[in-house]
């Protein structure tokens, strides 16, 4: 996993329903803003129409940008979709998706595979 420089942080706009939601944007705010400039997204377009945030989907990935996303699934998982790294939860275990990828852009930094 590699960070590039520009960094789209996008988020489901339910994911405020999970109570430790505002705390995993936390981590990962304050982890990817270290050394670059971060932009907030929401992944659903008509609520970031409502409220003014930008919009972003993996379609923004560039040579220089990479996108995060953090979103509700079947399953704790993180995928890697070309520059696109989607942070999936179940039942808002929030938290342990979000360690799961911070841990994962370290090891990937250091050589180390989990």
């Amino acid at each position: 996993m590699r960070i590039q420089n520009n960094v789209i942080l996008a988020a489901d706009s339910d994911i405020g329903a999970c109570d430790d939601g505002s705390l995993a944007g936390v981590l990962i705010g304050q982890f990817i803003t270290i050394g670059r400039s971060v932009q907030v997204a929401s992944t659903n377009q008509t609520y970031a129409e409502e409220t003014g945030y930008d919009f972003a989907n993996c379609n923004n990935v560039t040579a220089d940008t990479t996108v995060i996303i953090t979103r509700k699934g079947e399953e704790n998982k993180i995928i890697d979709q070309n520059g696109c790294y989607i942070i999936q939860f179940k039942e808002c275990d929030i938290l342990k998706s979000t360690e799961r990828f911070i841990v994962g852009v370290l090891a990937s930094y250091n050589n180390i595979i989990l």
